[in-house]
């Protein structure tokens, strides 16, 4: 492994705590840690992730070079949590890389979207958690969008609603935050997640089995059960089930922290639900497919700010460096940890003005859909979201669906106090906070 004393050029990031390293602070205060970094020490440090793991943080546009995968491997985390992400499109580089993602890539994309009907099926979920909210003027806001995301999921690869409250408890113990801890024994975090695992892909093999026999390609299901790449080269059986759990991960926590700030920042700005109100009321049609999304730039714009503000991820997961490369004047040996820090490109004040402000308008009135550097929060290069096209539909028409609801019925979201301070660990996602429905 390589350590600060092979580069030693590069700083060391100071708060670093025996055994756990940068945990800690990273745990508690990770944006404000990150960027002070990059502003005191400058666009290259080093942390320590704890028990001695040792990597380089690289900021600005440098960091983007990074996931472009060049001169770097994604299989590091292969070996931290195999169980979680082996046989997925996350550790896997070049061909075989390629052979996953145009197998699976063809339900993701917004023809195979409409295919599936996929815009539909949230609504129809939309419209069943907003059920509960007449009646209820106290929301416990990450819990209402963490619930209503995995459903959204799982509705879409086809688990059936009585089965949605043991999937979330067994899918719960599967990313608990303590699964990345190198201890296992039995009852531990890591036990807990193997054995979710072992549960989850005994159904996910049912489901895919009733997929094959149905001949289905329609469903999302369906789609990835059949799908093959470009040369007719299908996903193994192994690959299917495993990419269907980070499909399932990546699919309901990215997105479900990211509207519960939405919630919470239009909570907390009347200026903002009030213009959302007059969006919504000018627009009849659901935002049920990628097109008809287009009639609602003002909540695509909330989502995307609320996403720039709040990336589910601020680091990457680490990239192992292959071939020698230059970062900054630094040259970076075989075997080094890279880390891109996707904070640093989200707040970066030359690209957004007073970037610490919730201000959706700066992504309205544009020429161009936001391009690489503006959707970093989904990655970059060949390991770019392949749910890009649903997370935004499933954001906008959450978003559309809340405001529409809440209007109906004379109601208005406010927030008590301060917006919260947000938790990292193990996605940025609010604290437990609560809004309130008050009559309009």
């Amino acid at each position: 492994m390589i350590t600060p004393k092979m580069v030693p050029s590069i700083p060391i990031a100071p708060r670093r705590w025996p055994l756990l390293g940068h945990m800690r602070v990273i745990a508690k205060e990770q944006h404000a840690f990150l960027l002070e970094m990059e502003r005191t020490l400058g666009p290259v440090f080093w942390i320590n992730m704890g028990f001695g793991i040792w990597s380089i943080v690289v900021t600005g546009e440098e960091a983007h070079t990074i996931m472009k995968n060049k001169a770097t491997r994604s299989d590091l985390l292969d070996k931290q949590v195999p169980h979680i992400t082996g046989h997925t499109l996350l550790v896997n580089d070049g061909t075989e890389h390629r052979r996953m993602r145009g197998a699976m890539n063809g339900p993701f994309t917004p023809k195979g979207i409409n295919a599936a009907d996929i815009g539909k099926m949230i609504y129809d979920v939309v419209e069943e958690h907003f059920e509960s909210w007449e009646d209820d003027a106290s929301l416990d806001i990450h819990h209402i969008t963490n619930v209503f995301a995995l459903d959204v999921i799982f509705r879409i690869l086809g688990i059936e609603g009585a089965d949605l409250p043991l999937w979330r408890k067994k899918f719960s113990e599967f990313i608990g935050p303590g699964m990345l801890l190198p201890f296992e024994f039995p009852g531990s975090p890591k036990w807990k997640s193997k054995k979710a695992q072992e549960w989850m892909d005994e159904r996910f093999s049912v489901l895919v089995k009733q997929a094959r026999e149905k001949s289905d390609t329609q469903s999302m299901l369906g789609a990835l059960a059949h799908g093959a790449d470009e040369r007719g080269r299908r996903l193994e059986d192994k690959e299917l089930l495993a990419n269907l759990r980070i499909l399932a991960l990546a699919g309901h926590e990215t997105t479900a922290s990211v509207l519960a700030w939405v919630m919470l920042h239009l909570s907390h700005s009347p200026k903002h639900w009030d213009l959302l109100l007059e969006e919504v009321r000018q627009s009849p049609n659901e935002p049920i497919t990628p097109k008809t999304m287009a009639s609602y730039p003002l909540a695509e714009a909330v989502f995307r700010e609320c996403l720039r503000l709040y990336p589910p991820v601020s680091l990457l997961p680490p990239r192992r460096v292959a071939e020698e490369m230059e970062i900054y004047g630094h040259t970076i040996p075989v075997n080094t940890r890279v880390v891109a820090s996707l904070i640093s490109l989200s707040k970066d004040a030359a690209a957004y003005p007073d970037p610490l402000s919730f201000q959706p308008e700066r992504w309205l009135g544009r020429e161009k859909r936001p391009g690489p550097l503006e959707s970093v929060q989904f990655g970059g290069g060949p390991h770019f979201c392949l749910g890009y096209h649903l997370a935004l539909l499933e954001g906008v028409q959450f978003i559309v669906s809340a405001t529409r609801y809440l209007d109906k019925h004379n109601l208005r979201p406010t927030l008590q106090g301060d917006l919260p301070t947000p938790k990292y660990l193990p996605l940025t996602r609010p604290p437990k906070t609560h809004i309130e429905l008050h009559a309009a």
